[in-house]
């Protein structure tokens, strides 16, 4: 997700965004250098005045290799649609993928869709036995590790204590912690992006790499790592931690002893990651 940005009118003093092809094209070409596809995530809200920026862009970066436009907005796909019809569509989280009448829905406008993190382990299951009599369904990818976003706000809360930040990009985890403590004790961090909108994360990581066999048996052939307000060094370690994980379900280990099981494996995680939880996936959606 490049850091492109379009402050709100009300929010005076910070420049607008920069030029979508000269950033996205330099992420591109890191990429095409390393042989790793590059998929361009929009962001969670998306404005008409971005996507009048953005949309122009789209051409020239698709002849240079850009491998998709992923976005939660299916407005935002129908214009990126009509403007570049042969880029790939990629459907992200906030699509809400409940189940697979949903998931079969989506097939005119994206190759692939990220289910909902809040499907727990049965219903991801029930829903990918459903798919498979459908060979046209889109690819169903699963977030499997990062810091889950709580919801995404164009309201800039922190304005209410202090002045604006004029343009600063703010990360989890900086010299000013923010959060919202709830009944139970829980802190929910809280920061801003650069166009003034507000995130409001969740205490701990989502973390599923106890659980990969599970999943890759439900017939998931995608996972995601977000790694989004997190260091370098958080997809460093973490991307070859789910391989290793991989490469252990592959050849019969990830049930055995040693640190490849599951225990050992989320040890592990919780050592780069900090505090972890499988949020739904164990337990279902409650109503409280």
């Amino acid at each position: 997700e490049p850091d492109l940005y379009l402050p709100p009118a009300s929010c005076r003093g910070k420049p607008p965004v920069g030029d979508p092809y000269g950033i996205v094209s330099t992420a591109l070409a890191s990429c095409r250098a390393a042989g790793v596809p590059f998929i361009w995530k929009l962001p969670r809200i998306v404005p008409d005045r971005f996507l009048d920026a953005v949309i122009p862009a789209l051409p020239r970066l698709a002849a240079e290799g850009l491998t998709g436009v992923m976005t939660d907005d299916r407005g935002a796909a129908r214009r990126i649609h009509s403007t570049v019809p042969h880029l790939p569509l990629h459907g992200g989280p906030g699509l809400n993928i409940f189940n697979h009448a949903a998931t079969l829905a989506s097939d005119s406008f994206f190759a692939s869709v990220t289910l909902s993190i809040e499907l727990c382990r049965d219903e991801i299951v029930q829903l990918m036995d459903c798919l498979r009599p459908a060979p046209a369904a889109p690819a169903c990818s699963l977030i499997v590790q990062g810091p889950v976003e709580a919801m995404v706000t164009e309201d800039c809360i922190k304005t209410l204590t202090e002045p604006c930040a004029a343009g600063e990009r703010e990360q989890p985890g900086g010299s000013r912690f923010f959060g919202i403590r709830d009944e139970k004790g829980e802190v929910w961090p809280v920061w801003q992006d650069r166009a003034c909108r507000t995130i409001i994360g969740s205490p701990a990581d989502l973390c599923l790499i106890g659980h990969l066999a599970v999943i890759a048996e439900a017939g998931i052939r995608e996972i995601v790592i977000d790694a989004r307000h997190r260091p370098p060094q958080y997809i460093a370690a973490m991307t070859p931690l789910y391989r290793h994980a991989f490469a252990a379900i592959g050849d019969g280990r990830s049930s055995g002893t040693g640190g490849s099981t599951p225990a050992a494996l989320e040890k592990k995680a919780a050592a780069i990651a900090g505090r972890i939880t499988t949020g739904h996936f164990l337990r279902g959606l409650t109503e409280s």
